[in-house]
């Protein structure tokens, strides 16, 4: 072939530029797929997010109360009930700290620890929440010590009555 006919021909094309299918409304759809999957996946995520990833924390079942407005505090403690029933281990979270509530020098680090955070945030407040388990004599030693250090009122947090733990 010379170069005059060569350059008569018409230049080849790929087979997507020279058919056009009669129906457009299939090929659309099917284009559409990989996204509505990955709609699907993101909504699959988003849905069991609360159920697959673990939250740290302690668990503390609280008793049921009919639900009442709280009071706002920035400071908490959370009291948690382990060991057997016949002898029951309590356990203070305050602050980020662990304290035993069976051991006095605990006690007392826990005492300064009131303190001082109640004189930093210059909060008079306190919001305990405890194991339905605590009994009520480990309670009234707290609110006891919060009322020693300047704490004027306390919360007990509870859990709504219409809510299963």
């Amino acid at each position: 072939m010379s170069a005059n006919e060569k350059a008569n021909l018409p230049e080849p094309r790929d087979m997507r530029t020279r058919y056009t299918p009669g129906v457009r409304i299939r090929h659309s759809l099917l284009g559409m797929a990989p996204w509505l999957d990955l709609v699907l996946i993101l909504f699959y995520v988003v849905l069991l997010h609360g159920r697959v990833v673990l939250q740290p924390g302690v668990v503390v079942d609280l008793p049921s109360a009919p639900v009442a407005p709280g009071l706002w505090s920035s400071l908490v403690a959370v009291i948690v009930v382990g060991g057997t029933r016949a002898e029951p281990v309590y356990k203070l979270f305050f602050d980020n700290q662990q304290y035993r509530m069976s051991d006095a020098d605990s006690m007392t680090t826990l005492r300064e620890a009131l303190g001082e955070k109640r004189r930093q945030q210059g909060e008079t407040a306190l919001t305990i929440y405890a194991d339905r388990r605590t009994e009520n004599e480990q309670l009234m030693m707290i609110m006891q010590m919060a009322q020693d250090v300047g704490i004027q009122r306390i919360n007990l947090g509870t859990q709504p009555m219409d809510k299963k733990p």
